[in-house]
Order: structure tokens, then sequence, then C-alpha cells
């Protein structure tokens, strides 16, 4: 493992964004260039680069570098994956809160600050997920969740809005709120640092991923901690770019994941 650096001296900054990549340069780009614009907490950003043939790194560190940005890139000689990929980065973050974050989601105006916002709330809060995009796949999307829980009767319409507009309109419609839930997904999540220390890493047991998130919310709630989903933060979430890059089965490894997940906590 090789590393690029391009941080301060201070031991500690308010969160570490750990993104994990694998080639999908469009995608990794837009991401990046939305936490820049989009996020006004003290921060860094640890990118670990599994192996890409496309020219992501060189991209991205020209990007940094232009932006000023604290960053850490961490260079694998192989696809390690998102697990042992987001392991390595939270084993070099400095942030209060570490932050996952999928290469192929678009964040939005406030939303760090938001989420972090709600530990201060509860301090029982241990890990915090957001709404996201319209999809058919997980929960979290707001045509998901839309009609089909009392908390959300009222989630406005998203057709015909941009991802901003969107954005702003679930700001001003339930700012401030949120929901204790069993887990959220990892695509767009906070965990604080207490709790990174009381749980530990992910579990490499999952693989390249599915599953690991479910396992990790379900290990936070065994030690105490809450799991909270803000009502008030949307992101655009493309799902499963890598994955499908990859052209791997997802369902194979779902059920994989599933399986493990229910030996261990039935």
């Amino acid at each position: 493992m090789k590393c690029i650096f391009n941080r301060s001296e201070k031991s500690e900054v308010e969160a570490s964004i750990i993104i994990c990549v694998w080639n999908n340069l469009a995608f990794t780009m837009k991401c990046l260039e939305s936490v820049v614009k989009y996020t006004a907490v003290d921060y860094e950003i640890i990118l670990i680069d599994n192996h890409s043939e496309e020219p992501v790194i060189q991209t991205a560190l020209d990007f940094f570098n232009k932006n000023n940005v604290e960053y850490t890139i961490v260079l694998n000689k192989e696809n390690k994956g998102f697990i042992k990929g987001t392991n390595q980065g939270i084993k070099l973050a400095r942030g209060q809160f570490i932050v996952f974050l999928n290469n192929d989601v678009e964040v939005t105006h406030g939303w760090l600050t938001k989420m972090i916002n709600i530990f201060n709330k509860d301090k029982r809060i241990g890990i915090i997920g957001c709404l996201a995009s319209p999809s058919n796949i997980g929960w979290q999307p707001v045509n998901h969740l839309k009609g089909k829980v009392s908390w959300l009767q009222d989630l406005p319409d998203w057709e015909g809005k941009s991802v901003d507009e969107y954005a702003k309109i679930i700001e001003n419609t339930y700012s401030g709120k949120y929901k204790i839930v069993g887990m959220v997904a990892f695509f767009c999540a906070v965990v604080k640092r207490d709790a990174i220390n009381h749980i530990g890493l992910l579990d490499e047991d999952y693989g390249i991923g599915f599953m690991d998130d479910t396992d990790y919310c379900e290990r936070a709630r065994l030690r105490g901690y809450k799991i909270a989903l803000a009502l008030d933060t949307y992101v655009y979430h493309y799902h499963r770019a890598t994955f499908n890059k990859l052209d791997i089965n997802c369902k194979k490894f779902a059920a994989w994941g599933r399986f493990v997940c229910r030996m261990r906590f039935s």
C-alpha cells in the first residue's frame, strides 16, 4: 500500500470522508466536485484507489490541489473491494466523524452539517444515514419511503426537479428532523469516532460488499448505540455503479451476505 498525502499538521479534523474507487472516473469526479462544493465543516478526503485503470488518481490530484483540499490517497496494488478499502481509510482518518461515501453519490448543500447536527440531539446516536434518490434498490430511496412509512407520508414529489431543487425542498420540509431506524446503508453514512472505537472496523468476512452495513449497524445497536435517518438530507445515488462495472452477480453476493448476517445474529 502506497499513500500520497497533502494535509496540515493538525492532529484532528471534524470529518474524514472515505471514498473507495475503482475506475468510474466520471462518477468519481462528480462525487468529489459535489463534496468540495457543498461541504461546510472542516474535513479531509481519504480516497482509496483499488488499482484503477482509468486516470482517476491524477485527475483527482489535480482537482484536490486546485481546490486546496486536505487529502490522503491510498494506492492499492489490487482491487481490495469496498470493505477492506474502507477499513484502510478508517485507520488513516483523523476525523471526529467518519463518513462512508460511495463514489457514485452526489451530495447536496449542507449535507454533512445537517447530519452531524443530529448527533447533538441524542448522545446515544452512533450512526446516521440520509434519504436517497429514486431507485428500486434499497429502502432509503424516496420512492420507496413515500406513502409507505407514517413518518414520511407528506414526502414531496421529486419529478421534474433537479437534485439541488429537491434537496432544498426536503431540507425546508424536514429541517432538523430524524427517525431512529434499525439500520442505514453505507452509500452515505456518518459514524462518530466514539462509536468506531467501540464497534471496530467493518467485517471483512463479507468480501467485496453487501450486508456489511447491516452487520455494522447491528453491532452498534448491541453496544447501545442508536441508528438515525436524517430526514432533511437528500443525496443523489446512482446505485451500484462499481458493482455493475465489475459485472458481478449482485444477487449471489447479497445472498451470501444475508446468510453470514443471519448466522451471526440469529
